[in-house]
């Protein structure tokens, strides 16, 4: 079964970045984000999947993390065991894999958050 995941609705807006030194307002578009961080349970539903982790059309969007799939074939297990914990022990490389497969699973178009999605999401107006 797919890992059920809690959605928050994040308004368009702006934040504040600071960038080079100085400081620039972005514009941000409205967006959705997970409420919590990815669990234990929601990643391993993805590894078990016999269409998940194994499956290489989640790594093919680049050479180099195609052969890092390859070389790293199983996933390193979560130093914090437990289903509700935050997973981690993962790659941007795994990230996006598990964003990919859940993206073909729901139908949604989902994505890591960018730096001034996730600075909106923590800070809001």
């Amino acid at each position: 079964p797919l890992p059920a995941i809690e959605w928050c609705d994040v308004p368009g807006g702006s934040v504040l970045m600071e960038q080079s030194k100085k400081t620039d307002i972005i514009p941000v578009d409205a967006f959705r984000i997970s409420k919590y961080p990815v669990t234990n349970a929601q990643y391993q539903a993805f590894i078990d999947a016999p269409d998940g982790y194994r499956d290489e059309r989640w790594w093919n969007y680049a050479p180099h993390i195609l052969q890092w799939h390859k070389n790293n074939p199983k996933p390193i297990a979560s130093a914090f065991p437990g289903s509700s914990h935050p997973r981690n022990n993962i790659t941007w490389y795994e990230a996006m894999a598990f964003c990919k497969w859940i993206s073909t699973k729901t139908g949604l178009p989902i994505t890591l958050p960018n730096e001034e999605q996730w600075v909106r999401a923590a800070q809001g107006d």
